[in-house]
């Protein structure tokens, strides 16, 4: 049976398609790093010496401005990475990261890294690939913040979320939402006020329900309408 770790690098999207001699190379330079809820993985302008591939656990990618208010860029699951960015071009970190749960990460050194890339072209493409599709997340961002409104920027991070709760659980039974009306709010870049009002709309249109602070989605073919949703950004 694989281990956890395979396991793991089978789940990210840059390892899972490298040979089976590539992989257990790349096993041997990996070193386990845990962190607690609400810990710094990272902060934003420290060195970028490394990587963190996700084990278990979730953390988020932001921004903090001098008031102390939020950005919220994306949230990342098992298998995807952190402060990958700042291994290929030397520079300090672009954002802070931080573990929304008890989270288990495999840190790469960026030197280490590099000279595995540099006998593995195969794994170099799948980056390039990896960070155009981070930039095309990032391009769906800036859009929606054009030209959606609040309710269809709030449906289509629903549907989102929903998609990574679902690859993290196994054929659940119900779809969830793992994020807070909070976390909502900073990541759509809307009001917290204005965020429990658009989601009361939608618990009143049976298109969610709210639990134990757990969005639940129950009609997800009107919440894509209403955000105008096509799965690929």
């Amino acid at each position: 049976m694989k281990d956890q770790l395979q396991i793991t690098l089978d789940s990210c999207d840059i390892f899972a398609s490298l040979d089976v001699a590539n992989k257990e190379r790349l096993k041997l330079l990996f070193r386990p790093r845990s962190f607690h809820n609400n810990e710094v993985i990272f902060l934003k302008g420290d060195p970028g010496l490394g990587l963190y591939l996700i084990h278990s656990g979730r953390a988020k990618i932001c921004v903090v401005d001098r008031e102390g208010k939020e950005l919220i860029f994306t949230f990342l699951v098992k298998g995807d990475l952190l402060g990958e960015l700042a291994i290929f071009d030397g520079k300090p970190r672009s954002a802070t990261a931080i573990a929304m749960e008890d989270t288990d990460t495999l840190y790469l050194d960026r030197q280490d890294l590099l000279e595995f890339l540099g006998t593995s072209p195969q794994a170099c493409m799948d980056i390039i690939n990896m960070l155009c599709q981070r930039l095309r997340r990032l391009s769906g961002q800036l859009e929606e913040i054009s030209f959606l409104d609040v309710a269809g920027r709030i449906a289509k991070n629903l549907m989102a979320m929903a998609k990574i709760d679902t690859q993290v659980k196994e054929s659940p039974e119900r779809v969830t939402c793992s994020i807070t009306q909070e976390e909502l709010a900073r990541v759509i870049g809307a009001s917290r006020e204005m965020v429990n009002k658009i989601l009361n709309s939608f618990v009143d249109m049976h298109l969610i329900s709210i639990a134990r602070k757990k969005l639940i989605i129950l009609n997800s073919n009107e919440l894509s309408r209403i955000a105008n949703y096509d799965g690929d950004n």
